[in-house]
């Protein structure tokens, strides 16, 4: 049993550096990287070839409307109907996007109706690690990964540890002196900087702790391929994973074999996606140099860097799409899609795999 974080980290560290058989997680594992390039710098020129820009994914507004809404129905109003309401919303948005198989933001397609938000809601639950701790436990066990430090510029020891989960809360908090509501704080505020000699630890791709379920709704469409909703997909849920960390954790470009919805609750996120690709046009070298073979070891956040010598086919890469998630965002990524990921803050998401 861990005493102390301190104790946590050097722990975590040396059993990283001394397993021969460090495992990534099963849909293309998760790597801690120091924070990305300038995002003001414009496109730069790979060899002799000009990378298309990044273009934005769709948005559809998703806000959930008030429970007096006439479309809910007639009065008494109830919460089960603003629900539900808001699960067909959802459902309508996706149902273009999922038959053309294109990514699509869903704005505020989880936050809750007006009148209850606050209540036991994820976006505001989550945002407090007292209330995380206690729903929880102290002594739940949750896997994490280690990285490099927050201001390394080296790959990071990405290997997979089994810790408690309040030691990962006594973790976070060292990296966010007072709470998480203080994350938007100034940059330049050293008062409000995270200690600088961490490493970046990240409880990615853990199932969702049962303390934690009450607070959020699993999109119905996962589970019902109704023309309730819109008949999208067949309604075969296959998992549903929580992605607690600090700001700088990646998850590399990588894709997944189902459908997937990443909802996004504490932070925000970026996330960079590709069209998919084929055996033969492998832009994305899937599986070489080590990597799972739904795993490309190419950096897409800085292309001016990318070997074209070593990776040619990657000047014809499709250019990519780029999402912005904030909290009450969904973000839908069709099967096969490539994407890459990256926490802007700290961030909670919760992802839905399905068929």
């Amino acid at each position: 049993m861990l005493t102390s974080i301190s104790c946590y980290v050097g722990w975590a560290i040396h059993n990283t550096c001394n397993d021969s058989a460090v495992k990534q997680h099963e849909e293309g594992g998760s790597i801690l990287h120091s924070d990305p390039p300038d995002e003001e710098t414009p496109a730069a020129a790979i060899s002799t070839r000009q990378r298309p820009p990044s273009r934005p994914v769709a948005v559809e507004q998703c806000v959930p409307r008030r429970m007096d809404d006439t479309a809910i129905g007639q009065p008494p109003w109830s919460l089960s109907a603003a629900k539900e309401q808001q699960q067909s919303d959802m459902a309508q948005a996706l149902q273009p996007h999922f038959a053309s198989q294109t990514p699509v933001v869903l704005k505020g397609a989880v936050t809750s109706p007006p009148s209850v938000a606050g209540s036991y809601d994820a976006i505001h639950c989550w945002s407090n690690w007292d209330y995380l701790r206690l729903a929880v436990g102290e002594d739940t066990l949750c896997d994490v990964e280690v990285g490099a430090t927050m201001n390394s510029s080296e790959e990071a020891l990405s290997g997979r540890s089994t810790i408690r989960f309040g030691d990962y809360l006594d973790y976070m908090k060292l990296l966010d002196t007072s709470s998480m509501t203080d994350l938007a704080k100034d940059d330049n505020d050293d008062q409000h900087k995270p200690p600088q000699n961490l490493p970046l630890v990240y409880l990615a791709q853990n199932d969702v702790f049962e303390g934690l379920k009450q607070d959020f709704t699993i999109p119905h469409l996962c589970e019902d391929s109704s023309s309730r909703y819109y008949g999208i997909g067949n309604g075969k849920l296959y998992n549903v994973m929580i992605w607690l960390g600090p700001k700088g954790t990646v998850s590399p470009l990588h894709y997944d074999p189902m459908d997937n919805l990443l909802l996004q609750f504490v932070g925000r996120k970026r996330i960079l996606l590709f069209p998919p690709s084929s055996s033969d046009d492998n832009y994305y070298y899937a599986g070489e140099d080590g990597c799972q073979y739904n795993t490309s070891p190419i950096d897409v956040e800085d292309e001016e860097a990318v070997d074209l010598e070593r990776y040619p086919l990657f000047a014809n890469a499709p250019p990519a799409m780029e999402a912005m998630l904030e909290p009450g965002d969904v973000l839908y990524i069709p099967q096969k899609c490539w994407h890459h990921v990256r926490s802007l803050d700290t961030s909670i998401s919760i992802n839905v795999w399905w068929r």
